[in-house]
């Protein structure tokens, strides 16, 4: 059952990302997306896709978009997708050890 699911949410993926690229003139690849939920009424035809930005894995705020896909084909699209984002730097400033020493400075009661 799960690999049934799997290869439905990867083909809902599939019809979103044409549409994007068809549609919107957008290129987009499977791995910038997530499949946060999906939702299929059978006796209509009608699938609902709600979907987030992600970049390395990790998910890019405020960048959701919901699909209504009926009978196979997208027909309803809305949300925000970023273009031409920059990531901050993921390094941090400080090593841990450096970190710790100042966490303990900081927390220590002054006299």
């Amino acid at each position: 059952m799960l690999l049934v699911m799997q290869g439905i949410a990867q083909n809902s993926l599939e019809k979103v990302l044409a549409y994007l690229k068809n549609q919107k003139g957008i290129i987009a690849k499977s791995e910038d997306w997530k499949i946060t939920d999906e939702i299929s009424y059978p006796q209509n035809g009608v699938t609902y896709v709600y979907l987030r930005q992600v970049h390395q894995g990790v998910e890019i705020y405020n960048s959701s978009i919901s699909v209504m896909i009926k009978n196979g084909e997208v027909r309803s699209f809305a949300g925000d997708i970023y273009q031409n984002y920059k990531i901050a730097s993921s390094r941090f400033g400080l090593q841990a050890p450096d970190a710790i020493r100042k966490a303990v400075q900081e927390l220590s009661p002054r006299t």
